[in-house]
């Protein structure tokens, strides 16, 4: 994690992604690629750090120099968007169905992406990492909002 980190801070300088995991892991391997992009995740969940144009910049650089992986990456930048939904929601500055559906159409355009991820991956992201519960997920998602057993 540590050779992660720094290895995007050096992506974030400038330097080619292809070079700097070489340089940092050996082998150029897509699941490297993962963990130097995993590494914004990470700091905007705990409040380290949130620079959404330097994601951006680097989100596009690794499609310019890992053409194979762009399902892969479209499936990294749905889980980024549902990532940053799932906070507000926490937080509760997303209190309804309007003001999600904004900040995903928000971030799209940000991250200069044509794809969002729906609502039961931002449920999931909500449940799971930060501990939101049902009955404030059912006001903003209320059709990702699996129905309580009793």
């Amino acid at each position: 994690e540590i050779k992660a980190e720094q290895a995007y801070r050096e992506v974030a300088s400038g330097a080619s992604i292809k070079e700097v995991i070489a340089e940092h892991f050996g082998e150029v391997e897509k699941s490297r690629l993962f963990d130097v992009l995993r590494v914004p995740v990470y700091e905007y969940v705990l409040d380290f750090r949130d620079d959404l144009e330097e994601f951006t910049a680097i989100y596009h650089k690794a499609l310019e120099e890992f053409p194979d992986c762009e399902k892969e990456l479209k499936s990294f930048i749905k889980h980024y968007i549902s990532v940053r939904v799932a906070k507000e929601i926490a937080l509760r500055r997303v209190k309804n169905p309007l003001e999600k559906e904004a900040l995903k159409n928000a971030l799209k355009i940000k991250l200069d992406v044509r794809y969002a991820p729906p609502d039961d991956l931002v449920y999931d992201r909500a449940k799971r990492i930060f501990r939101v519960s049902d009955r404030v997920l059912a006001k903003v998602l209320r059709k990702a909002v699996r129905p309580q057993k009793r």
